[in-house]
């Protein structure tokens, strides 16, 4: 049964619109949406993955969310012979919305792994920059680099495996949430040193 009400989906979709248009708003009154031009003479660099994941994962999120809170919608409530309210369960909904719920729920493992790149990039590189060798060696060749390529490719291979893997909707849902939250809750309690 999901836990998700249509009212909650709905003011995950109003959050995340708002996001995204924070995000516009920054891009051009930052530089006129130059951050991502890849200019010719620049080499290809970390920064740039960064950048584009970043830019693309708003918009999953937004895609996830309006997509979810419509289908909440749709099925809305149920009253159980109990007289108690609740989110029509997923087992009532019909083939067609299931197979869109889980298309929904892989488009946010896969913008969640993006999102978690962009975290472990932040605390990977403070740990390099407050260790006591950080001038001795370079970013590229340190373990903190290391350690954030072994991360990101575990999230984006990750997250998205989790959503595929699930037999139905509803794990889907659970596993998908379950994964990003422990992914992002190891980052968060791992920064808490920095």
């Amino acid at each position: 049964m999901s836990q998700i009400s249509p009212t909650t989906a709905m003011l995950w979709s109003i959050l995340s619109i708002m996001y995204l248009a924070f995000m516009l708003h920054h891009m051009y009154r930052s530089d006129r949406f130059q951050c991502p031009h890849w200019p010719s003479r620049e080499p290809a660099n970390f920064k740039r993955v960064l950048t584009y994941g970043y830019m693309l994962s708003i918009p999953l999120l937004v895609v996830f969310s309006v997509g979810n809170a419509v289908l909440k919608y749709r099925y809305g409530y149920t009253q159980l012979p109990n007289g108690a309210i609740i989110p029509t369960p997923l087992t009532m909904w019909s083939e067609r919305s299931k197979a869109a719920g889980r298309a929904f729920y892989t488009l946010l493992a896969i913008a969640w792994s993006l999102e978690i790149v962009s975290h472990l990039e932040e605390w990977t590189f403070w740990l390099f920059l407050l260790s006591p060798t950080v001038q001795a060696r370079q970013w590229i060749h340190s373990p903190h680099f290391l350690s954030w390529c072994i991360g990101s490719g575990l999230a984006i291979i990750g997250m998205p495996l989790v959503a595929g893997l699930a037999g139905d909707l509803a794990h889907a849902e659970a596993y998908v949430l379950l994964a990003g939250s422990v992914g992002s809750g190891i980052i968060t309690v791992a920064s808490l040193q920095v």
